[in-house]
């Protein structure tokens, strides 16, 4: 077992231990339901509220601690606790603030990784997640997730979200780029 699938059992039998809801996103998602490619750290998704992120961080200690003096006020401020795990690997716990993350987090689908199961964003999620940001790097994750899952995705949960994501954001490209993807892939 390598160091980001130990980290990432690790995490996901503390959350399963103390009932917090989440998924697994970022790198190791995209692995999941896209290209292979290279990724350093686990980024996951918590369902908490402040006094359960408390002893969330408590339970996890000491194999994955925050890697800032003051965890809870960053916490406050930013949604994210930046941490390490004992082996060296980068963890980025996003504290869930928006509808759509509470959402996503009840639909993720349970997969098993080295005979544990973990839970994940699923493959539109996931898409929804990325679609956001304007780096290159989700950019091509969206691309590997569309290919690799042609005909997969459910397409009618993604289009009207991803319209009213371009409209939030004022991004009209946004649908555009996303249904040249899609046709691309002959999904």
């Amino acid at each position: 077992m390598n160091p980001l699938e130990a980290t990432l059992i690790e995490l996901a039998e503390t959350f399963s231990r103390l009932r917090v809801r989440y998924m697994v996103i970022g790198g190791l998602a995209s692995l999941q339901w896209g290209r292979a490619r290279l990724t350093y750290d686990v980024d996951v998704t918590v369902a908490v509220d402040e006094p359960a992120l408390e002893g969330l961080l408590a339970a996890l200690a000491p194999r994955i601690e925050p890697l800032l003096p003051d965890a809870m006020a960053f916490a406050r401020e930013a949604s994210v606790v930046p941490m390490e795990s004992s082996v060296g690997v980068r963890v980025d716990l996003v504290i869930a603030a928006l509808d759509y993350e509470l959402e996503a987090i009840s639909r993720a689908a349970v997969l098993d990784i080295q005979g544990h199961s973990v839970r994940f964003a699923t493959a539109e999620d996931l898409i929804l997640h990325k679609i956001v940001s304007e780096r290159a790097r989700d950019a091509e994750d969206i691309e590997g997730i569309v290919a690799r899952q042609r005909g997969k995705l459910d397409l009618d949960y993604l289009r009207p979200r991803i319209a009213s994501l371009a409209q939030a954001l004022e991004r009209p490209q946004m649908l555009a780029e996303f249904e040249r993807l899609v046709r691309g892939a002959g999904a």
